[in-house]
């Protein structure tokens, strides 16, 4: 998922350029799949309040329910969440493996904790909050889920994120919409190769 910023604090930020560049990231063939990831990845961060890297991306808590990443984690079941929804259950996730699927500093692990809010019929998240960092203060970051119409699945419509600082607090509020879908074609042709 690219995350493109069009404002902060209510001032366009996309210049004429921006549309070009996006589709150079979808469009052009890559040197290397996880070197083209990364640079998705930092294209959406440009604007991040603090430098945490892409741990605020809205999608990252989704990531933990991979079956590659779910062995760090324990999973335990808590109540319906009546103001989400008639049947959408709480959700508490704790990392307890090493090494950690985030990092913090010089490579140190930094366990995750939080909740996901999941409709009990459809297996649908509508909503995640992902902990980080100590636990009396720990940095959130909260992410509200919508059904999407057109693309047939929940897609994120609001992040909200709070860090502890040494003088208070820093928060963000981010609202997503305009969803796209990028569509690449391609083809395979067999035979003999082609001579200059």
């Amino acid at each position: 998922m690219l995350r493109d910023v069009f404002e902060v604090d209510g001032k366009p930020v996309r210049d004429a350029n921006q549309e070009q560049r996006i589709m150079r990231l979808f469009t052009e063939t890559p040197r290397t799949a996880m070197g083209r990831a990364r640079e998705i990845a930092d294209a959406g961060t440009r604007f991040n309040l603090v430098d945490i890297g892409n741990t605020n991306s809205p999608l990252l808590v989704l990531a933990f329910l991979q079956p590659e990443y779910r062995t760090h984690f324990r999973f335990n079941l808590a109540g319906i969440e009546k103001k989400l929804g008639p049947t959408v259950r709480t959700v508490r996730f704790v990392e307890f493996r090493r090494p950690t699927i985030l990092k913090q500093g010089a490579n140190s692990d930094l366990f995750s904790r939080g909740l996901m809010w999941i409709e009990e019929q459809t297996g649908r998240v509508v909503k995640t909050e992902l902990q980080l960092g100590p636990t009396m203060m720990p940095i959130r970051i909260t992410t509200t889920f919508k059904f999407d119409e057109d693309l047939m699945l929940n897609v994120p419509v609001e992040m909200e994120d709070w860090y502890p600082d040494g003088d208070g607090e820093i928060k963000g509020l981010a609202t997503y919409g305009k969803f796209r879908r990028f569509q690449v074609q391609t083809e395979e042709r067999t035979g003999d190769p082609v001579k200059p």
